[in-house]
């Protein structure tokens, strides 16, 4: 698929939004549909990206930024098949590799409502995880003021964890193992969301 440029594409370089965007533009591919080629430059790496898409409308920094959050999509794959011990399918079928995905679905968003259950009616959150998050973003923003650059605000607030402890895994499957009340749940989760025990 060989590009040809029809032009740059005019963005606001003055937000914070498309902090390190080199370039954006319409592009004609050899079976001549217009797309949108965007390249970024990652402050805080240096490594260079280029970004195809069929979305016009969008800065490009928030096209970039939703790129980069894809590797969250991947760290959930990553989490079903080592936390979850989901390393294969159940079976050969369709409709079975179907239903397995729809299972693990809705898991991850049973966890998540369980988080937030935790966060709101117990203030326990993880603060491993919380915790790592921050330094990183710390280091982050130190890497990007010694470089004298700007950086996407988006990326230095602090999100969710799409990762989950282990300890807090195994005390779900614990709890569910030994239909658990709720209150022994929460007296064994309130000092492993804490540190690693």
């Amino acid at each position: 698929m060989k590009l040809m440029s029809l032009g740059g594409l005019e963005f606001d370089k003055s937000n914070d939004i498309n902090a390190g965007i080199i370039l954006d533009q319409q592009v004609r591919h050899s079976h001549g549909r217009i797309i949108r080629r965007i390249e970024y430059q990652d402050p805080i790496s240096g490594t260079k990206y280029v970004f195809i898409t069929n979305e016009m409308t969008l800065p490009p920094g928030l096209i970039a930024y939703i790129y980069k959050t894809r590797w969250n999509v991947e760290k959930a794959f990553q989490q079903f098949k080592c936390r979850y011990d989901q390393q294969k399918a159940w079976a050969k079928s369709f409709e079975a590799k179907s239903l397995q995905a729809n299972f693990l679905c809705i898991l991850h968003n049973l966890m998540l409502i369980l988080e937030d259950k935790l966060e709101r009616e117990e203030n326990i959150t993880d603060k491993k995880i919380t915790v790592n998050q921050k330094k990183r973003i710390l280091a982050n923003i130190k890497i990007v003021e010694e470089k004298k650059l700007k950086i996407n605000p988006m990326i230095l607030r602090l999100r969710k964890s799409i990762m989950r402890s282990s300890q807090f895994i195994l005390l779900v499957n614990i709890a569910f193992d030994k239909s658990s009340s709720w209150e022994w749940f929460i007296d064994k989760a309130r000092p492993r969301m804490e540190v690693y025990l």
